[in-house]
């Protein structure tokens, strides 16, 4: 099994409001769907997918595309795409590993367009938080016990 050439066929972005404007932020959420797997020729499938993240009465953004799937035998184009018509699933392997790719393409794009939008990006920022120094030698020189320097 192998997942390669990843592409996008769609990238579209909307902010509701005006910049500058404060909306009140909800939650925001992000989900990766498969929209339709089809067959290529004998040993490649591709997965067509689409990437949302929803940022409620704030905007949206929307990545749609494709990646091809390799495989042979059990783990083949055939077995892969006859499971998902009939019954639009896919093996929990293989499930992990498309949507693992998805995120891994889509969220720094993502990131670039809200940053564009002038939207939080998708995910939480971490908060870093700098200990005070306890005095000595470190204290004047501006670098606390965690190691991080501080100009």
């Amino acid at each position: 099994m192998q997942l390669s050439k990843f592409e996008f066929t769609s990238i579209s972005g909307r902010r509701y409001g005006r910049s500058g404007e404060r909306n009140e932020m909800q939650k925001i959420e992000t989900n990766s769907t498969i929209v339709t797997i089809d067959k290529v020729d004998e040993k490649t499938a591709t997965v067509e997918f689409r990437f949302t993240v929803n940022y409620g009465p704030s905007g949206n953004i929307t990545l749609e595309g494709r990646l091809f799937y390799e495989g042979e035998g059990d783990e083949g184009p055939d077995v892969l795409v006859e499971k998902w018509q009939s019954k639009g699933t896919m093996n929990r392997d293989l499930a992990s590993a498309v949507h693992s790719a998805v995120v891994a393409h889509c969220l720094p794009e993502a990131v670039v367009i809200a940053r564009d939008l002038r939207l939080r990006p998708p995910f939480p920022i971490p908060k870093i938080q700098i200990p005070q120094p306890s005095g000595g030698k470190d204290a004047k020189a501006g670098i606390g016990s965690s190691g991080f320097e501080v100009a």
